[in-house]
C-alpha cells in the first residue's frame, strides 16, 4: 500500500472587524496571500535589508511538512491518516498561518 500526502496552507488573523480574536478566530484555507505577505525587502538587525522570497518560503514549509508527515507515518503505521495539521507560523503581529497534510492510502 502506497501513500499519498498533499499539504495546503490555513491562516487566520487574530483582528476581525476591528475587535482583538486572537485564538478564538478561525483558520480559513489561503488563496496565496500569505506568499505576497512575505515576500519583499525586510529590514532585520544585520546592516541593510534581505529580500525574501514568498512562495519559496511557504514551500519549503510545505515540503518539510509532508517529509515530516511521511516519516510518522513510515515510523508509526498505527498512525491516523486524514487531515494533521502543525504548530501555527507566526505573521508579524496580526496573524499566523498553518501547514494542514492530508495522507490518504492508494491501493496498488
Amino acid at each position: 500500500m502506497s501513500l499519498q500526502i498533499t499539504a495546503r496552507i490555513e491562516r487566520r488573523t487574530w483582528y476581525v472587524n476591528g475587535q482583538y480574536r486572537g485564538d478564538k478566530s478561525q483558520f480559513i484555507l489561503d488563496a496565496g496571500e500569505t506568499a505576497r505577505e512575505l515576500t519583499g525587502d525586510f529590514y532585520g538587525e544585520w546592516q541593510g535589508t534581505r529580500h525574501f522570497d514568498g512562495a519559496a518560503i511557504v514551500q519549503a514549509d510545505m515540503d518539510r511538512a509532508i517529509e515530516d508527515r511521511r516519516m510518522l507515518l513510515e515510523n508509526h503505521p498505527d498512525s491516523l491518516l486524514g487531515d494533521a495539521s502543525g504548530y501555527p507560523i507566526k505573521l508579524g503581529d496580526w496573524g499566523e498561518y498553518r501547514i494542514v497534510t492530508t495522507a490518504v492510502a492508494n491501493a496498488n
